[in-house]
């Protein structure tokens, strides 16, 4: 293995064990402005909304989240593990909140773009595989993994439409009172717990029991 190959593989491994870090640090932080309770606003849509899994499933987890956040990162890891843990029984939807982030607007622009291309969970799984992001190179190289048309990329990333998209969500996240990432919603309602998979698994195990 050449030393290119070798810093690769540390910064890799030093991304994951950081955002693994950050994410339990936001798991012991209390949000100010919102309280569990809060019900999604709007509902789930599969014409409208970036869904992996079936439609009718009985579980389903909703993330406000950025593709430049540390924390998202380690979500979308999580999200993983409690997709092949339940399978065709979980539904998951992501939704943006750029919340402000270095680059994370760009990102969620330029994922807009993948999805008129047909082409949004890959970009999306595209840039969660090169966190941390730390400049914008990194757009157009996840585009290119995920097989987009780079052209109509750098064509419609200023597309009235895709930014109208992006700020439905953002407009949404904030009549919640939303205001950091990840904000995770499950069967439609907050959630403020521990987001690690383990409890995740058994909270969604015990939806399940009682449905």
């Amino acid at each position: 293995m050449g030393r290119a190959q070798i810093g690769i593989l540390s910064a890799s491994l030093l991304a994951a064990v950081i955002g693994s870090i950050l994410f339990r640090i936001l798991d012991r932080r209390e949000r100010s402005t919102t309280s569990a309770g809060t019900e999604l606003r709007p509902p789930i849509t599969p014409e409208r909304d970036h869904t992996r899994g079936p439609a009718d499933t009985p579980l389903n987890v909703v993330v406000y989240g950025s593709f430049t956040c540390g924390f998202c990162a380690a979500s979308a890891e999580v999200m993983d593990e409690l997709r092949a843990h339940f399978g065709q029984q979980m539904s998951y939807t992501f939704r943006h909140l750029p919340a402000g982030l270095p680059f994370a607007r760009e990102f969620a622009l330029a994922s807009e773009v993948a999805a008129q291309q047909g082409r949004f969970w890959q970009f999306y799984d595209a840039v969660f595989a090169s966190q941390p992001i730390t400049n914008k190179t990194q757009l157009y190289e996840a585009a290119s993994r995920a097989g987009m048309n780079l052209r109509l990329l750098r064509n419609d990333l200023s597309s009235e439409s895709v930014a109208h998209r992006v700020e439905e969500d953002e407009t949404a996240a904030s009549d919640m009172g939303l205001n950091s990432t990840p904000a995770l919603f499950i069967q439609g309602e907050l959630y403020e717990g521990a987001k690690d998979a383990d409890t995740l698994v058994q909270i969604l195990e015990n939806r399940l029991t009682d449905a």
